[in-house]
């Protein structure tokens, strides 16, 4: 699905480069006898890599990435069990 600049919103995601990017902040200028210019601040979702592009035409245009949004829940236990062995392997390791 394609949509303009006037659809965009904070926390769209959209397709561009082949990956997703969440937009963080957009802007639009438009100067005297000139093209529009819109700057967008995205997060890409992949790399949680933060950039800053310019777009400069009339007709910009975006695809909206597919993506699932899901409910997940983080067993921070196991980590720490996980955590702790290898705090001790290293302590043990120390002693010898």
């Amino acid at each position: 699905m394609s949509i303009n600049f006037g659809d965009l919103s904070r926390g769209m995601v959209i397709e561009l480069d082949g990956q997703p990017w969440q937009i963080m902040d957009y802007e639009r200028h438009k100067m005297q006898q000139r093209a529009p210019v819109t700057r967008i601040k995205m997060k890409n979702l992949i790399s949680s890599a933060v950039v800053e592009r310019t777009f400069q035409r009339y007709d910009t245009a975006f695809t909206v990435a597919a993506i699932d949004n899901r409910e997940a829940q983080y067993l921070l236990a196991l980590r720490q069990i996980a955590l702790r062995k290898i705090r001790g392997s290293q302590i043990g390791a120390a002693k010898i």
